[in-house]
Formats: C-alpha cells, structure tokens, sequence
C-alpha cells in the first residue's frame, strides 16, 4: 500500500512540474505568433541571423535605458547582459538556428519576469524589421 501510494504521489508531482514552468505567451491580437515563457526565460524566434539580432539587441537595452554590461557577438551565436534599475541582471542568449532562422532567450532578473522580458522582446522586434 505505501508503494502504491508513493509513486501516486510521484507521478503527480511529476505532472505537476512538467506543467509549471512552461507557458505559451500570444504576441498578436490574432494569436497566431505565440512565444516561449518556459522556467523564467522569454523565448522567441526571428526570421534573421544572430549578428542582426544582437545588434537590434544592443539597440533596444539602448533604449529601455538599461546598461549594457557584457557584449560578445560571434558568427552564428551571441551573449549579451545588460543592468537595470536596482542592479536586477538582465541576460539575453541569440543563437542562430539556420541561415534565416535566430532564436532568442531573455531573462529579466533572477527568476525571470514575463512583462519586463516581453517589453524587452517587442523593443528588439522592432528593430530587427
């Protein structure tokens, strides 16, 4: 009987888990284009390379007035971290998927913040275009 019980209880911590930490975020008024909202982490993809979307990156901490702390932009990947008011850290990850396709991370503050990151998101967005 506490076998039984024990893995119930895992399975459903399991399930539990599984489905906490990850969400759809709609962009659009249509709900066509949906982002990532997984374990803190604002995630979407570009039509684009990873240099054009780091340097769209480095524009948008620019303009959101956050302080841009770390810089490294390579070929087909790029790092960038950025402060904001009350040193919260802000990391974004750019990683090219294919010739046309760039997906990026963004976590705004330690465990992550979905408002601040999607601001953060639709400011880049607008650069890339």
């Amino acid at each position: 009987m506490k076998k039984h019980f024990r893995l119930s209880v895992l399975a459903i911590l399991a399930l539990v888990g599984s489905l906490a930490g990850c969400r759809s975020v709609v962009l659009d008024p249509t709900g066509e284009t949906t982002a990532v909202y997984k374990f803190g982490e604002f995630q979407m993809v570009f039509n684009s390379t990873a240099p054009k979307v780091a340097e769209a990156a480095i524009a948008a901490i620019a303009e959101a007035e956050l302080m841009l702390t770390k810089s490294e932009i390579n070929k087909f990947d790029a790092a960038l971290i950025a402060r904001a008011t009350g040193d919260q850290k802000v990391k974004i990850k750019i990683e090219e998927v294919n010739r046309q396709q760039t997906i990026i991370r963004i976590r705004y503050g330690e465990g992550g913040n979905l408002n601040k990151s999607r601001r953060l998101y639709e400011l880049i967005d607008s650069k890339v275009k």
